[in-house]
């Protein structure tokens, strides 16, 4: 814990970070060269919150990496991909439900209702849109797969994204524009 430093007169002048002193597990840390190999080991030690913050503050000025740089690597790392999932399934099962919005039924999407999405899909996430459009969140996500292939082949074409043009591609079904963009692009089929 930092202590508060005080002037003569009473007042705060800094704070001052006590030095920890370093164990072997630490000074293993440590030393890791890669951040892949920082990550893993810091998983894997039995060191605490406490000294793995010590360490981590010291390898970061040592590298020159940012905390960001950390984030990303250990999000990617097989123990945390494992930690995130647990439970992934029911979460999404329990989302889709919360936000069915479509009452069973299935959507048809009329021209007026598309260009209306249009305009609404950049401000609102996809419960939102379900909520406006009384659908379901996999029907919006569809939708938005229509809209984003849309757009990627109008800025190929060097086009605008006008709302006239997007919606005409949007009236196309998805496997026929995804099959457009690919002979667009040059991309061959998986």
């Amino acid at each position: 814990m930092a202590k508060k430093v005080t002037s003569k007169k009473g007042k705060p002048t800094k704070k001052v970070t006590p030095e920890i002193k370093m164990s072997e597990k630490m000074k293993k840390l440590l030393e890791k060269k890669t951040i892949d190999a920082y990550v893993d080991y810091s998983i894997k030690s039995s060191l605490t919150p406490a000294e793995k913050r010590f360490v981590t503050r010291k390898w970061l000025e040592k590298t020159g990496l940012t905390i960001q740089d950390i984030n990303y690597t250990r999000n990617r790392h097989p123990y945390w991909k494992k930690v995130k999932m647990n439970g992934a399934a029911e979460r999404r099962k329990t989302r889709m439900e919360k936000y069915d919005f479509s009452k069973g039924t299935h959507k048809k999407w009329e021209k007026e209702e598309l260009l209306d999405f249009i305009d609404l899909n950049p401000k609102h996430p996809d419960f939102e849109l379900a909520k406006i459009f009384k659908c379901s969140i996999p029907s919006i996500q569809g939708i938005r797969r229509l809209y984003n292939l849309a757009a990627k082949i109008l800025e190929f074409e060097g086009k605008k994204k006008a709302k006239p043009a997007m919606h005409k591609l949007m009236l196309i079904n998805e496997k026929a524009l995804r099959e457009m963009y690919k002979k667009m692009t040059g991309k061959k089929k998986r």
